[in-house]
């Protein structure tokens, strides 16, 4: 089968860096390659750490597009640069809800018919009981009274209308959240840095009490503020002074983040092997070398 589409090959087309990508109702949430090697001094960490010594910050490059005013200028466009190691406390967060929800509100109620219960009771009171001295075991180990006082207590409870109201409840359902904020104190304009804020949440339930089909959500903000620096040398914002504010958001589900969590922290991986093996290799060998030079009495 030919590569050519209308005459040009399928590998002349710009290479997309798109990693995964999950979609709502008029909006897409992706996540992208913005991974970076660091310096060859320092080979063991993989990757760039940012600043004025080091190699640029490695990121996955995260976007919201929100067209739900429109396309082209009517849309609206936000970013997280998100260190990668996050990735992985998502993917782990995700893994733990698998399996346990259970459908229905907190508070609504489902008929369990305990008639069936009832029955079973009267069964047990037309049994007569094993003569005791077969290895002093009995048949029904409780008395007649007991079993008409529980007939009577299922019967209280609305047994015998097979609709008793019981609460529904979650299996041990995990709740995340996630807050992080970035400045980049080197994009500044009229003395003001560019922010990026995300916040990622997943709740079991909506406000209504229901379950949620979608209960991952993903915000962010795009804005420019003042710079504060910390005292241990990070940078942060002034939230009093927020400028050309942009924001959007998200609802997936637990399957859509778990594979865009997934196939990114693959994507890491496999980036890792290819773009680092041969440097932590050819470093490994160098000092091996150097340390069996010293070993031989050599310099």
């Amino acid at each position: 089968m030919s590569n050519y589409q209308g005459g040009q090959s399928q590998y002349d087309q710009p290479y997309s860096d798109v990693i995964a990508k999950a979609a709502a109702k008029n909006k897409f949430v992706d996540f992208r390659n913005g991974l970076a090697k660091s310096n060859p001094d320092e080979y063991a960490m993989m990757h760039g750490i940012g600043g004025a010594k080091h190699a640029p910050r490695s990121v996955i490059k995260m976007m919201i597009t929100d067209y739900s005013m429109g396309t082209g200028e009517n849309s609206k466009v936000v970013t997280y640069n998100l260190d990668p190691h996050v990735i992985y406390e998502w993917l782990r967060a995700c893994e733990k809800n698998f399996g346990r929800s259970v459908g229905g509100a907190v508070s609504s109620v489902q008929p369990v018919d305990l008639s069936f219960a009832i029955s079973i009771c009267e069964a047990m009171l037309a049994v007569e009981p094993l003569p005791a001295s077969m290895d002093n075991m009995v048949y029904r180990p409780i008395s007649d009274g007991m079993i008409y006082d529980l007939i009577n207590e299922l019967q209280s409870i609305g047994g015998s209308q097979s609709a008793t109201p019981v609460q529904t409840s979650s299996a041990g359902y995990f709740e995340y959240t996630y807050h992080g904020d970035k400045v980049n104190p080197y994009k500044e304009r009229n003395g003001l840095c560019h922010v990026q804020v995300i916040d990622v949440a997943r709740q079991e339930y909506r406000s209504n009490g229901q379950l949620s089909m979608y209960p991952w959500y993903i915000k962010i903000q795009n804005f420019w503020s003042k710079p504060v620096q910390k005292e241990n040398g990070t940078n942060t914002y002034d939230p009093t002074i927020i400028e050309n504010k942009v924001e959007a958001f998200i609802n997936i589900s637990d399957e859509e983040f778990f594979k865009c969590c997934l196939r990114t922290t693959r994507f890491i991986e496999i980036w890792e092997y290819a773009n680092c093996t041969a440097e932590v290799k050819r470093v490994i060998a160098e000092k091996n070398a150097r340390r069996m030079q010293r070993a031989s009495g050599g310099e």
